[in-house]
C-alpha cells in the first residue's frame, strides 16, 4: 500500500458513506472506477472513494467484520485538509445521516407538489419557537413574503435565518417559515437548506418538531 495508511472504523453501509460525502459538497467515485490518490501517483482501490481537493483522497472499503476500513495517505491529505477535522467530520455527519431513517414519531411529510420542503409539527406557540430557534443560532426575518403553501400560498406566522459559517465546506444557510393549518399547529416550510438531509437531521436534533 505504499504510503497508504488503513484504519478501522465502525461505519457499516457503502451507500450511506457516499451520501454523506455527497452531503458536504465532495465528488463521490464507486465501482471499479473507484480509487484512492496517494504519493507520487500510487492509487489504492477503494468500494466509496472521496475526491478531495488537490492530488490525495479518502477511501473506505468493507473489512471481513462487516465493517469500512478508512484508505488514505494521510500526510498528503494534511497538505490541504486538517485530518482530524475532515475525518470527525464524516463520521459526524454519517452518524447524522443515519439518523433520518424513517421513525414513527418524525413529523408527517404534507402531500403538496413541494412535499420535500414541509413538515407537520404539533406546536402551536410562534413566540416560545422564536426563542428556541434564536438559542440555536437563528435570527428573526424582517419581511414574512407569503411562501407556497399546498394549492395555493400563505403568510408565514414565523421566519427565521441561519447563515454558513465563512469556514464551512459547502453552503449549509437554512431559512424556515411557519404557517398556521387549519387545525390550529404550524407547519414547517424549510425553504432553504433541505437539500442536504443532514441539514434537516441537524434541525431535528437540535430542535425537538416531534
Amino acid at each position: 500500500m505504499g504510503h497508504f495508511s488503513t484504519l478501522r472504523t465502525t461505519l457499516t453501509d457503502g451507500k450511506l458513506i457516499a451520501a454523506t460525502f455527497q452531503d458536504m459538497g465532495f465528488e463521490v467515485l464507486t465501482g471499479k472506477h473507484a480509487y484512492v490518490r496517494g504519493y507520487e501517483g500510487q492509487r489504492a482501490h477503494a468500494e466509496v472513494v472521496c475526491v478531495l481537493n488537490g492530488n490525495y483522497d479518502l477511501g473506505f472499503l468493507p473489512n471481513e467484520n462487516g465493517c469500512y476500513d478508512l484508505i488514505g495517505d494521510l500526510w498528503g491529505i494534511s497538505i490541504k485538509y486538517n485530518q482530524t477535522d475532515l475525518i470527525c467530520g464524516i463520521f459526524k455527519r454519517y452518524t447524522i445521516i443515519s439518523a433520518m431513517k424513517p421513525c414513527e414519531n418524525r413529523p408527517q411529510r404534507l402531500l403538496a407538489a413541494n412535499y420535500d420542503t414541509w413538515l407537520r409539527t404539533e406546536h402551536t406557540d410562534t413566540a416560545l419557537l422564536g426563542q428556541r430557534l434564536q438559542e440555536i443560532g437563528f435570527s428573526p426575518l424582517g419581511t414574512r413574503k407569503p411562501v407556497p403553501y399546498l394549492e395555493g400560498s400563505a403568510r408565514a406566522k414565523l421566519a427565521v435565518e441561519r447563515r454558513t459559517p465563512p469556514e464551512s465546506f459547502v453552503d449549509r444557510s437554512t431559512i424556515l417559515h411557519w404557517v398556521r393549518n387549519q387545525q390550529g399547529s404550524l407547519d414547517l416550510n424549510i425553504s432553504r437548506g433541505w437539500q442536504h438531509q443532514s441539514v434537516l437531521a441537524e434541525l431535528l436534533n437540535e430542535f425537538v418538531f416531534f
